[in-house]
């Protein structure tokens, strides 16, 4: 496995062929840019990426011929996974903080 970091674009692809289409890359900070591709995401769609579109990420994966298979995706900035859902922990805080200043739960009456 493999990481990479960069930002999500979408450019155009196999320009003047019938292949020709609005493709993801991820551009380096070296502005290399890598063809990306997530799997059981449609190719000629790529619905999974347009959501990251120009933000900073880093991705985990590895090379098939010379696109790069992404497994996952993290935000560059905090560095925590942004395509996993984390309601589970803000759920149990946001219950806490309810209960501690809900009137109804004060001994204090």
């Amino acid at each position: 496995m493999e990481n990479l970091t960069g930002k999500i674009e979408f450019m155009l692809f196999a320009e003047g062929t019938k292949s020709e289409s609005l493709q993801p890359f991820l551009i380096d900070k070296n502005g290399k840019k890598i063809r990306i591709y997530k799997k059981n995401d449609n190719p000629f769609m790529n619905n999974y990426f347009t959501a990251f579109e120009g933000k900073s990420v880093c991705i985990s994966g590895e090379y098939s011929n010379e696109i790069f298979i992404v497994d996952s995706i993290t935000d560059d900035i905090v560095g925590s996974a942004i395509d996993e859902p984390q309601t589970d922990e803000v759920e149990a805080v946001d219950s806490e903080i309810v209960s501690s200043s809900d009137p109804e739960n004060s001994s204090d009456e």
